[in-house]
């Protein structure tokens, strides 16, 4: 914990580079969390570590990266457009993660994402969130992010 990015090694890994960029990681060991900034085939930079015990990786702890829709997804929204369809839907993430944030209210993390697809079966999801939560059950004064899906593509 000392207010700094933090890189988290894993020797065994063999990712692709960047391809957790806007993700959270978290360290199950200390249940410390941070957003992913940069990754390489092997390590993890994020954004400062908090709401742990050390807030920083130790040898041997444990950690899990949380993606968008890790939990569940709900309530889409899917469109034919130009030969693409084009899905909107809520995303949800693993519901332990409220233990990394004690407090948070469910919407913290309930994300609305967005993916495309050539044929309607297989999708690439989109990375980040079109809209992210953040603190609070309410976020400029809408509960739930499938509202602005009705409001802005339904009308």
């Amino acid at each position: 914990g000392n207010g700094q990015a933090t890189i988290m090694t894993d020797s065994g890994a063999s990712w692709t580079v960047n391809q957790f960029v806007g993700l959270y990681i978290v360290n199950r060991t200390d249940r410390s969390w941070g957003t992913i900034t940069a990754n390489t085939e092997t390590t993890i930079t994020c954004d400062v570590l908090a709401g742990g015990t050390d807030n920083d990786w130790d040898d041997n702890d444990y950690y899990d990266i949380a993606c968008w829709d890790q939990y569940d997804t709900q309530i889409g929204c899917i469109m034919y457009d130009g030969g693409t369809f084009r899905m909107w839907f809520t995303g949800n993430m693993n519901t332990d993660f409220k233990q990394y944030r004690p407090g948070a209210a469910y919407a913290d993390h309930m994300h609305l994402l967005y993916a495309t697809s050539p044929d309607g079966e297989i999708w690439t999801k989109q990375i980040t969130p079109i809209i992210a939560y953040g603190a609070g059950d309410d976020d400029d004064g809408v509960y739930a992010p499938y509202k602005h899906i009705h409001h802005h593509l339904c009308k």
